[in-house]
């Protein structure tokens, strides 16, 4: 079908140069000269696929035994309406022979017929001996045009008209000029360069294999092909095929049935390629550009694979109860069976969530979880959503941005174990602990053991934190006074079968996991009397003032010991 419209619309132009032109023109050439021309416009190829939608026979018989009078008014009428009229009378008597018989028949049709006119125009301006005769018609327009704006046009006037067209011939046959490209350079004309670097690779682009999908462009000193719609790059996709060895580490890639692309992605591994042959392709058809990746051929190269979607925040519930509030989950990996890895590595947290789905079986997740290097705060929220989680097994996972669950359903049973003698007891434990942490405003270690004396005294300050008093025992107790004539007065008023409330300030230190902890307590004693009190009351009278001696109290009828971190004020003073 090709050849047979080349003919014709080859025939035509030898006819029209015969007619019109001032000389005879050699047939063979002028039909040579035509056909190559023809073939070699980008608009030629829209032709060839009309066969099946209209009367082709009926066209071509238009074209080989009507056109030729009616292109002859098309391409030397002096009168640009004449010139319009006959392009229109032209396209309709077209429609009539195809039989086209739809707007969009219709509409080809017109598209034929217009390029075959645009092929002979463009033919003969071309044509260095016919040019002028073409052109003039268009010159003798210009200077009527301008006339009929003024009847006081001067000759200059005119004379920049037509220089202006033939500007546009001189243009015609140089689209590419060394020379000139050098002269707008010392102009500072850059943008004209470009343009006419644009209008040169236009020109040649008619050349390119897949015209009109691709055209010629130029990119770090090479040819290359580029797309000329997002259209023809969607149905034509850029790609290479190489020939060498694929490696991952030091670990080569020897699966024939996989494909080392999806394996980096999935694995998200940087494939290193030992590259012995590179070919590019656009869709299935090989790249007639290959210059700008020959260069490739004995190197190394390393190609990162795509990044997994970005993370998307969470919170992990269980029932309606949160236990964190945000978490961010990415995909981590994507294994060989197709199972998804999606965890929060990226959020450097104590707490590491996994969730491993296969899309082959969504009903079947598997959700994991587990602490490391946490605080003691870490560890007692870990172990209060695991021993909630273990008891009511109502997890979801919600996504903060849509307002929806990604996860939730009823997990299996599983067992919680613990170094305490019952979960219930570990949390009771790491709550003192956060306790202490916090009135102090230390930190303790979080992993390890804890010994029955250290437990005791971890007991007892949280208690004294968290009560208004906390209640013991006592048998006797020692303390040491500095004789004063005031002491020796209080002492002889005592009798030594009374019994008194003995309160007192005293500063508490305890060593807990290596830190020290310093604090004042008010304890009191319920009952409390002076062992040996006549001889204690003797040695004060025997002794000088300034001079200590030692009292020891022992518990009466009630042996209860109160203390207090809420000291009051006439004891603030006493240490």
């Amino acid at each position: 079908m090709l050849g047979t419209i080349a003919e014709y619309v080859a025939e035509l132009g030898l006819d029209v140069a015969k007619n019109c032109g001032e000389r005879k023109i050699e047939e063979h050439k002028l039909r040579a000269d035509l056909t190559t021309f023809i073939e070699s416009q980008r608009k030629y190829a829209d032709m060839c696929s009309l066969a099946e939608e209209i009367d082709f026979q009926g066209l071509i018989d238009y074209i080989s035994h009507h056109l030729l009078k009616d292109v002859s008014t098309r391409v030397f009428s002096p009168n640009s309406k004449m010139r319009g009229d006959a392009r229109k009378m032209i396209i309709d008597r077209a429609i009539t022979y195809s039989g086209a018989d739809t707007p969009e028949r219709k509409q080809k049709v017109a598209d034929v017929i217009a390029i075959s006119l645009d092929i002979i125009r463009d033919f003969y301006h071309k044509q260095c001996s016919m040019k002028d005769y073409i052109i003039a018609s268009e010159a003798v327009e210009a200077v009527t045009e301008v006339v009929n704006e003024s009847t006081n046009t001067t000759v200059a006037t005119i004379n920049d008209k037509t220089n202006l067209i033939l500007d546009k011939i001189t243009e015609s046959r140089s689209l590419f000029s060394l020379d000139e490209a050098e002269k707008y350079a010392e102009e500072g004309r850059i943008n004209d360069i470009g343009r006419k670097l644009n209008k040169f690779l236009d020109y040649i682009s008619v050349k390119h294999p897949y015209y009109p999908d691709f055209k010629i462009d130029y990119a770090h000193g090479n040819l290359i092909s580029a797309p000329v719609t997002p259209e023809a790059a969607k149905r034509f996709p850029p790609s290479m095929t190489f020939t060498g060895a694929v490696r991952f580490g030091n670990e080569y890639y020897n699966d024939p049935n996989g494909n080392p692309l999806v394996y980096a992605y999935r694995h998200q591994l940087p494939m290193i390629m030992e590259v012995k042959m590179v070919k590019k392709y656009l869709g299935e058809k090989p790249d007639p550009f290959q210059d700008d990746v020959a260069g490739l051929a004995g190197k190394t190269m390393i190609a990162k694979p795509p990044a997994f979607p970005p993370a998307f925040p969470c919170s992990i519930k269980v029932g309606t109860e949160v236990f964190f509030d945000y978490v961010l989950l990415r995909t981590q990996e994507i294994e060989d069976d197709g199972t998804y890895v999606i965890g929060n590595k990226e959020q450097n947290g104590y707490l590491y969530f996994e969730i491993r789905i296969n899309p082959n079986k969504p009903s079947q997740p598997d959700f994991n979880i587990k602490i490391e290097k946490g605080s003691n705060k870490d560890r007692l929220k870990y172990v209060k959503f695991m021993n909630t989680l273990s008891k009511e097994k109502d997890l979801h996972i919600y996504l903060l941005d849509e307002g929806e669950d990604f996860l939730a359903g009823y997990i299996n049973d599983f067992e919680l174990h613990t170094g305490f003698a019952s979960v219930d007891e570990e949390i009771d434990y790491l709550e003192r602990v956060c306790t202490i942490e916090d009135f102090f405003d230390v930190k303790f270690p979080s992993e390890g053991g804890v010994s029955i004396a250290d437990f005791d005294k971890i007991v007892r300050i949280s208690d004294l934190i968290r009560k208004d008093q906390i209640e013991g025992t006592w048998t006797q107790a020692t303390f040491t006074g500095i004789t004063t004539q005031h002491f020796r007065e209080e002492l002889k008023s005592l009798e030594n079968t009374e019994v008194h409330n003995l309160s007192f300030v005293w500063v508490d230190h305890v060593e807990l996991f290596g830190v020290e902890l310093e604090f004042r307590v008010l304890r009191s004693f319920i009952s409390a009397r002076i062992m040996d009190y006549d001889r204690v009351k003797k040695k004060v009278e025997l002794l000088d003032d300034g001079e200590s001696i030692k009292i020891t109290f022992c518990a009466s009828d009630d042996n209860r010991a109160i203390e207090t971190l809420k000291i009051p004020e006439k004891f603030e003073k006493v240490s």
